[in-house]
């Protein structure tokens, strides 16, 4: 039996599970060739679906363009031991703190 096919590797990306603290770094002006860095918070919530074989991540930020939202999807496909990352963002909202 060979490493591929006695290894499953839908649960590979389970250590992301629960709830995260994230500090972001990013740059102000990106493709200016500046490299003026900014720093803000945000978290992430990520939970299995599907018995392990896709999982969810969602992100929430504020940063000084306001509110940053992100939605993450990982799905993983056992006839081909593969998998597929999709993410997207939303546009930064206004924020509605003060």
């Amino acid at each position: 039996m060979s490493i591929r096919e006695s290894r499953d590797g839908a649960h590979d990306f389970d250590f992301l599970h629960g709830r995260w603290r994230v500090h972001n770094k990013r740059l102000r002006r990106p493709l200016s060739g500046l490299a003026e860095w900014y720093t803000f918070e945000g978290a992430t919530e990520e939970r299995s679906l599907w018995n392990g074989q896709a999982n969810i991540e969602e992100y929430v930020a504020e940063q000084p363009a306001g509110l940053l939202r992100g939605l993450a999807l990982r799905l993983y496909n056992p006839g081909r031991a593969n998998g597929a990352f999709i993410g997207r963002t939303a546009a930064p909202a206004r924020s509605t703190r003060r």
